[in-house]
């Protein structure tokens, strides 16, 4: 469920999944906090002549334009393990939903965003995105992790989009099992990408900024039908728009059989709080995340950022597993520095 809270107009929005009808749908009322809700449903209807609403899962939604009376919606149109079909060669779409008039109509539904398609990518999962705005300053952010993290920018309300790559991973629509040799020294490679975990901020001037969690992929055994992933790495990483695109040919393979970008910049990471230069876990949670991931931005009025994240304790277990506390880094200069974590969980 997606709570926009209320438009310029004072309407109250709440924005959800129908799950009996797989549906996205809107419950909202003329005043925040007062008076009966009316539902509708936003999905558009007989896609492809399929007779029923798109079924639109996993939505985000922010509201936007010059007077907050634009709600901008994104959603994954449902995959086959869903019980939905192949869209535009897509198997899990994302498309961009848009309403003027604070949800009355909704004059753009089902768009697939700049590059956000098959020519690129197989298919979206749920939750590797979100959607931020700032009057008629829209993004989107994906997080892939066998294909390209990119940004979405729009500055005048939806109407046009430009596309920014943060993390350009070295081949396009990856089968897994196809193989990854950059190197080409008969040893299939690893891979430093997103572990799909990212949160999304529009600084004061309109700038996106973007941070996840790191992840080492593998995909060795070419017969599984299955990739791996190294539970212990480590790191929250951070991108933004004054960085510049991410290019994958001036990122070349430095070191046997390992590949990263060095765009995105590690921020924070799992600290060693024993001093003896390693850290030392009884085990990990799986959570197929960074032990560094999950965070949340937010901007104060005078420019500073704070970043919460969770993060694995060296010195935090019960025997079986370590445990992860919140912490928070703050930056003053627009995230050219970032300043030492603070441990926000009180035991």
């Amino acid at each position: 469920c997606v709570i926009d809270g209320a438009t310029g107009s004072g309407k109250e929005i709440v924005i959800s999944h129908n799950t009996d009808y797989n549906y996205v749908q809107m419950s909202h009322r003329p005043l925040k906090g007062n008076g009966p809700w009316t539902e509708q449903i936003i999905s558009s209807f007989n896609l492809g002549g399929s007779g029923v609403y798109t079924p639109l899962t996993w939505n985000r939604a922010v509201v936007g334009g010059v007077n907050d009376q634009s709600i901008h919606l994104i959603g994954v149109i449902a995959p086959t393990n869903l019980g939905g079909s192949i869209y535009n060669g897509l198997d899990g779409a994302l498309v961009y939903y848009r309403s003027q008039d604070g949800g009355n109509t909704w004059d753009i539904q089902d768009m697939q965003l700049p590059t956000l398609d098959s020519n690129k990518y197989l298919g979206f999962n749920g939750d590797n995105y979100a959607i931020e705005a700032k009057g008629d300053t829209i993004v989107v952010a994906y997080f892939g992790k066998w294909d390209d993290s990119v940004i979405l920018k729009s500055t005048d309300n939806g109407n046009s989009w430009t596309p920014t790559v943060f993390l350009d991973f070295p081949v396009d629509k990856y089968i897994i099992d196809s193989g990854l040799d950059l190197d080409l020294d008969g040893i299939m490679d690893s891979i430093f990408t997103t572990d799909g975990y990212g949160s999304l901020l529009l600084d004061n001037n309109g700038t996106a900024h973007v941070f996840f969690g790191n992840m080492r992929m593998l995909d060795s055994d070419l017969t599984d039908g299955n990739s791996s992933f190294f539970e212990s790495t480590n790191g929250l990483m951070y991108w933004n728009e004054n960085m510049g695109a991410d290019n994958y040919v001036n990122n070349p393979i430095t070191l046997p059989s390992l590949w990263y970008s060095s765009k995105p910049k590690m921020i924070a990471s799992s600290q060693d709080l024993d001093g003896d230069g390693f850290l030392n876990f009884v085990d990990y949670p799986f959570y197929y995340s960074s032990i560094t991931s999950m965070p949340s931005s937010g901007i104060d009025s005078s420019g500073n950022i704070y970043v919460s994240y969770s993060s694995l304790m060296e010195n935090i277990d019960n025997g079986s597993q370590n445990f992860r506390h919140v912490n928070l880094i703050t930056s003053t200069d627009g995230g050219v520095n970032w300043s030492c974590p603070i441990d926000l969980t009180p035991w």
